[in-house]
Order: C-alpha cells, then structure tokens, then sequence
C-alpha cells in the first residue's frame, strides 16, 4: 500500500490544474500529480515525450484525470485515443459541465470513474477513486502475472505439481507428476487424493489433508503412494493452501517427488545403525569406531576391560598407537596396515593378542571394516571377540588327539607285531589241527581289531562344535551312506538339534543306521526324535537281548560269527563320549526294534 500512485491530470484552465496539484496530495500521500493542459501533449507524455515543462515527469502514469470540455480534443476523444494503447489504464473523467448523454457516452467508451467537479470536498473522493482504481488494476495485473508464473512453474518444475480444490480434489497436474503417478491428468482430474494414496497410508494422509486444511498453511509429509499400475512409491510432498480475501480455500498445491530410493537407503542406514549400536553395546565384543584416518572416536566398555586406560585416554590417537598393541612393535605396523587396507574399502580380518591389565594374555579375533556412505569411506569399525578360551580347547584337543595317536601307534605296532609272531607260530604247527585252525581265526579276528581300534583312535576325534540338525544329519546319511538303506523308511519326531561336531554326528548317525540295516534288512523302518534329555533313535529291527544290551558298546562284541572286528557301536559310544554324551540301549517304544537313546546333558 505504500507504493506511489503517478496521476496525470489534463485540464485547460491552469488555476483548476494547480488546484488539483495541490489537494489531491494532501488527501493522499501517495499520489504525485503530473499535469498537462492540452491532449495532445498529454498522449506524447504517455509515449514517453517530454515538452519541458517542469511539472513533466518520465515515469510510468498509473492514472488519468481529465476534463470534459478542452479545445482541439475532448475528454471523450482522449479517452478514446488512450483506450487504443492503454486498455487497462485508469481513466477518470473530471468535469464541470456534463449531462446524461456524457456520462452514459464516457462508459460506453470504457470510462472508468465519471465525477462532476465541485467544492473542496470532491478531492477527498476524487482521491479515494484514483486509489481504489489503481490499486484494482494493480491487482489484476498481479494476478495475471502470478498466473503466468504458476503455469511456467507447472510446465518447468523438476517436481511433480498437483493442484487440488477446496474439497482436495485433483484439478490438474504437470507432465512430471503424470511421469510419477503413472496417470494422464485427464484420467484422474476430478478425483480426491485417495485415488493415489493407498489404503494402508488412507488414515494417516487424512489426517494431512484435514491440518492442512483447518490451518491454510504449508505442511511437509512423506507418506507411500501408488500408482496408476499398481506400484508403491514412497513420496515426499510440499503443500501450500491458498485462500481468497475472506480466508476462504480457493486452492491447494502440492510439489512432491519419489523418494523411494532415498528411503530405502535411509531405512538401510538406520538398519546398520541399529546393528552398530547392538554390537557396539554387545558385551562379548570389543569395538572401536574409527574416522577415516584410522583415529579412535569411541571405544565401547568391553574393549576398555582389557586395557587401564581411559575412554578419553584413548580418543583421537591413531588405532595403532593405543594400549592394546604396545606390547608388540611388529604388531603396531600389523594394525597400521588393517587400517590402510580397510580406508581402501577392504574388510580385513585379524587374530592377535592382548596383554590384559593383570598380565594375563587375551586372544581376540575380529575384522577392520569400513561403514560406506555413497561410495566413500566416512569412517571404520574395529570389532573382535575374546577367543582365549576356545584357543585353550584347540590346544587342549590338540593335545588329546596327539596322546590318541600316539596310543593308536602303540596298539597298532606293538600289538601288530603280537599277533603277527602267534599267527606264524600257529601256522608252523598244522594247517589241519582244528584247535589250531579256530585259534589262527581268534588271532586274525584280534588283528582286525587292532587295525580298526587303531583308525578309530586316529579318526573319530571331536573337534570344533556347533548348533546341527539330527534330521538333516540323517538324510544326509540316508543318501550316501554306503549302505543298502533306499527301502528303508524313515520317521523324525519333531527335529531336534545339539551342539555337536557335524562331522562326528554324521559318523555317529551312520554307525547306527548300517548297525540296522545289517542286523534287519533294508526294508526296516527308522525313528528319530527328540527328548527331554537328548534325542533318540529306534528301529523295527530284531532288537537287542536284554543279556546284551550291556555288551554291545563294547569294543569287539558282535552276536554274528563273521561280524569282524566288532567296532561299530563301540565307535559310536566314543563319539558320544567325546561330546559329553551319554549312549543308553533300550527296547524301542514306537517301533519293535532297539533305542538308542543319548542324553546331550550327560557327563561323559
């Protein structure tokens, strides 16, 4: 409102001229007054002329006053002359003398205001009309042009633009939101938000739609959307309500984008996030966060366990530097090398020791890995596990295997040598002595023993354990066992799974499943399940006696004159042994056959 308002008055008489010079500033500050006593000048004034006078101005005239009766051209003529190239301009006709034929004249040639000329008071009017009617065509004008920025901005925006009505209904849309949505804007105009909002989202974006509305203000959602074919993006949205002078909507736009991409790489963000803090919390991990130059910016409590050194202590020195690698000087350049390679985007795993602040010696295993954003390495993490106990039980079953193979080599030498001197002492006797015939067996018999007792030592060791499937292990054994068993049917009683070496169980497994299939026939049926305890197997084979069932986990017994050394289910009393396990034979319950039942929770 405090913008100038250029009036050009044109008036013959110079006194009346000066007079409205004067008063209609005072009225209203905003209105400057340029005068011209002829209409010819006063037209070259509109071309930009100027014809000296000091009361010319060179800017643009919001406004015309002119009277009715001048010589050479009347207030009407001008007005037609002025209405050819300024169709727009206000134009008020001012004059003393007029009659109804004027008046209805002047608007028919397009006159805006017609006021009679009068005493002092008629300035105050005159003042308000140039005002009112500036301000309107200044208004029109503002409008057309923010039209003509709107529609450029329709066309030209990188962004999808909707506008809605006042209910939010579809009006129209760019060719970048029909690119989006899938649409063409004539398919969906009319048609309220919902058309591509889909129904799980439906109750949230309502509630967008209603406090946008009930405050005519701007709001920033994101929410899902679907398209024409179906697909569910994820949307960002701008909204802006525009009102009319009564505070009435009149319109409502919207700039929004796919930021489906985007959110999917935020929500990845935040899963890793998620995951970070669990490990860096976890309390069996000791982790380190490291910038990209391989300094320490945090460090979590466990990994501070094994050094006396502070957080603060530690934060801002080179990974490498820190206590935890001191000890060693070799093992420094080690650390700055898994630096170097993990800035590089490597993942680099590690075994090393620490000396804990007790003087006691920590082996840890872990990985330097880089936390990739875009491409670029922002930063490192450095995560280990205590592995010290693990260690000790490598080496202590290392130890066991090489006590095992040494006495393998015992039985398998000392005793080879035994029973090779009675087996050529027996043989020089008689080759027809049946006495000595049964005895040559026994020492033969004795022999095999001793090569599978032997085999069994070295072999049948139980190594590292994890969590293992019984049912998994036993169709595993089903199909390459070297066995007769494609008859066999077999059934699991829910799955059951132990901590156990899977190459151990399998042997284990195995050992049962021929013990079945030589005793019964390949047409047997076999069960699995699981107990309280442990886990069992059964068969409907022809079951073990009772006065056997404590004899048959014994190295060398065997029911079958021809059965060999005897060492099948003495092998598998050894793995269970070797787990921890308890091996207990039973009649079976669900079949007709023998149970085997192991108790995982056994001690040995």
């Amino acid at each position: 409102m405090s913008v100038p308002i250029r009036v050009l008055h044109v008036d013959d008489e110079p006194d009346f001229a000066r007079l409205v010079s004067e008063f209609l500033p005072r009225e209203n500050g905003r209105i400057e007054v340029v005068t011209e006593t002829r209409a010819e000048d006063a037209l070259e004034l509109l071309e930009g002329g100027s014809d000296g006078d000091e009361n010319d101005g060179d800017g643009d005239i919001d406004c015309i006053v002119s009277d009715y009766e001048m010589p050479d051209m009347d207030g009407l003529e001008l007005l037609e002359r002025v209405r050819d190239d300024y169709p727009d301009l206000p134009f008020i006709l001012f004059t003393g003398r007029g009659s109804e034929e004027v008046a209805s004249e002047a608007i028919s040639a397009g006159v805006t205001d017609y006021l009679r000329k009068g005493g002092t008071e008629k300035y105050e009017l005159l003042a308000n009309r140039i005002e009112k009617d500036v301000e309107s065509v200044r208004s029109r004008h503002e409008l057309s042009e923010s039209r003509k920025r709107l529609n450029l901005f329709f066309e030209k925006s990188p962004l999808g633009v909707v506008e809605w009505d006042e209910e939010f209904r579809l009006v129209r849309m760019n060719e970048r939101a029909e690119e989006i949505l899938g649409y063409d804007e004539s398919e969906i105009e009319g048609r309220s938000w919902d058309a591509i909002v889909p129904e799980s989202d439906e109750e949230d974006v309502a509630e967008v739609v209603d406090e946008l509305l009930e405050n005519q203000s701007g709001y920033h959602s994101i929410n899902e959307n679907v398209t024409k074919d179906g697909e569910r993006l994820i949307c960002e949205w701008h909204n802006r309500v525009v009102t009319d002078s009564s505070g009435e909507t009149i319109a409502v736009f919207s700039q929004f984008r796919d930021v489906t991409d985007r959110a999917e790489r935020e929500q990845e963000l935040q899963r890793n996030e998620r995951r970070f803090e669990a490990v860096f919390d976890d309390p069996g991990m000791l982790v380190g966060l490291l910038d990209d130059e391989g300094k320490v910016i945090d460090v979590n409590t466990t990994a501070m366990e094994y050094t006396e050194a502070t957080v603060d202590g530690v934060v801002g020195e080179p990974f490498w530097e820190t206590p935890w690698w001191q000890t060693d000087e070799e093992l420094r350049d080690d650390v700055r090398r898994w630096v170097r390679r993990a800035t590089d985007g490597e993942y680099v795993e590690f075994e090393a020791e620490h000396v804990r602040p007790d003087g006691g010696t920590a082996t840890v295993e872990g990985v330097v890995r880089p936390v990739m954003e875009e491409g670029e390495v922002t930063s490192l993490v450095a995560s280990a596990r205590d592995i010290t106990e693990r260690k000790e039980r490598e080496h202590a079953l290392e130890r066991k295997r090489e006590r095992l193979s040494e006495l393998a080599s015992f039985v398998d030498d000392d005793m080879s040598e035994t029973v090779s001197a009675a087996r050529r002492r027996l043989e020089a006797i008689s080759d027809e002595d049946v006495n000595v015939g049964e005895a040559v067996s026994a020492v033969e018999r004795a022999d095999e023993m001793r090569a599978e007792l032997a085999d069994s030592l070295r072999r049948e060791t139980v190594e590292e354990t994890d969590e293992v499937d019984v049912r998994d292990t036993l169709e595993e054994v089903m199909e390459t066992a070297g066995v007769p068993v494609s008859e066999a049917e077999v059934e699991v009683e829910r799955a059951p799974c132990v901590k156990a070496d899977g190459a151990a169980l399998r042997v284990f497994v195995e050992t049962l499943v021929v013990n079945t299939v030589e005793n019964s026939g390949d047409g047997v049926r076999i069960r699995v399940g699981e107990t309280e305890e442990g886990f069992y197997y059964e068969d409907d084979g022809d079951g073990i006696p009772d006065t056997y069932k404590d004899r048959v986990l014994v190295p060398g017994f065997s029911t079958k004159e021809d059965a060999g050394a005897g060492m099948g289910l003495a092998k598998a009393r050894q793995i269970a042994l070797g787990h921890g396990w308890n091996l207990h034979v039973d009649d079976a319950r669900c079949l007709d056959g023998a149970r085997f039942e192991v108790l995982t929770d056994g001690d040995g």
